[in-house]
């Protein structure tokens, strides 16, 4: 039954600490919440497009703000149908005690409680990597300046994501192996403390080193952005001549 219990522990741990990197939204607000706004610089850019170039960044970034939109909400049903899961376990084995063990009968029952709650809570809120995308999607695009006012806040809306991903990714990374150093200290001598502590390390480090759904949308978007713009940079020309004509290209590096 320990191991049991060190389980639904670690799994409570890193599935919690998991569901708050991709809200990001209240334990790491302070952070980098800083109300991002697109530049001067980039509003002259977004004001001076031309009707085609504000489609195309409409629809490029309502491809990426969806794949965001629908990688959170499927990340977001199978956690909370994990810990409901979970949390039903966990009651079930409590009720596999003996009368005699009636406290840890009660204790599993209360954790599992706890942990099929957290669960519910999960599925019925979504976060804000839902919410954003489905402020952008409900933006109209039927004009000009609609166009216009639609792309500047889907960059920040992808930016401010990006952002919050990033950072969550870090302190996260920082508290798993916080705890999987602690474990090990506290329990030098327990093979299971060792092996738990070992698993939060490692887990730690790979929360580092992999990047979260929005800073790869954000990066893949600006990525296209600077070669679109580079694109729309290249003058061409035709000089005729008396056998045919010449295209020349210009390029503004």
């Amino acid at each position: 039954m320990k191991k049991l219990g060190v389980f639904i522990l670690l799994t409570m741990v890193v599935g919690i600490s998991h569901l708050r990197a991709e809200e990001g939204q209240n334990t790491y607000k302070f952070y980098f919440n800083k109300d991002q706004s697109v530049s001067p610089e980039r509003q002259s850019e977004i004001t001076n497009m031309t009707e085609p170039q504000l489609v195309e960044h409409v629809e490029r970034l309502t491809f990426h703000l969806r794949e965001l939109h629908d990688k959170a909400r499927t990340e977001r049903l199978w956690t909370g149908g994990l810990f409901v899961g979970l949390g039903a376990l966990t009651i079930g084995a409590g009720m596999s005690f003996e009368d005699e063990d009636r406290d840890e009968r009660t204790a599993f029952g209360i954790v599992g409680g706890v942990v099929g709650l957290v669960g519910a809570a999960v599925l019925a809120f979504p976060t804000d990597f839902e919410k954003y995308p489905n402020r952008y999607f409900e933006m109209a695009s039927m004009d000009h300046s609609q166009r216009r006012s639609k792309v500047a806040a889907g960059e920040v809306y992808l930016g401010r994501l990006s952002n919050r991903a990033k950072t969550a990714r870090v302190l996260n990374a920082a508290a798993y192996s916080a705890l999987g150093i602690g474990t090990i200290a506290a329990g030098s001598s327990d093979p299971s403390a060792i092996t738990s502590g070992s698993i939060l390390i490692g887990a730690g480090i790979a929360r580092f080193l992999i990047q979260m759904p929005a800073e790869s949308e954000y990066e893949n978007y600006m990525d296209w952005r600077k070669s679109s713009s580079k694109v729309s940079q290249a003058n061409f020309g035709v000089q005729p001549l008396k056998k045919g004509a010449v295209l020349s290209m210009n390029w503004a590096f």
